[in-house]
């Protein structure tokens, strides 16, 4: 059967260095028919974004090394080759100041 906009899985990169929080969120977002690969870094992700493609990627907002803000500033810089500078992307933070929400 050819497969429609309906059937679709949507396929969601999911950026998160804590291992146990990604695979519990994986889990949750694979039961609401998300396809879902997860990069444990925002150079992982980048990696798997040159490599394949996504619908959505969500994001952690502090990682070490790059950032979820520093990953969402390469997406959106246009000089990712084969990476769509409108790709969506949520970033999630349990950081508790409103400057950084």
């Amino acid at each position: 059967m050819p497969e429609t906009a309906e059937s679709r899985r949507w396929r969601l990169l999911l950026v998160e260095d804590d291992r146990g929080f990604s695979e519990r969120m994986a889990r949750n977002l694979a039961s609401e028919g998300f396809e879902v690969e997860i990069a444990d870094s925002g150079a992982a992700a980048l990696e798997r974004m040159r490599a394949a493609f996504f619908d959505l990627v969500v994001t952690d907002i502090k990682m070490p090394g790059m950032s979820g803000i520093e990953l969402l500033r390469a997406i959106r810089s246009g000089d990712i080759e084969a990476l769509d500078a409108d790709l969506p992307v949520v970033v999630l933070t349990s950081v508790n100041t409103v400057e950084t929400a």
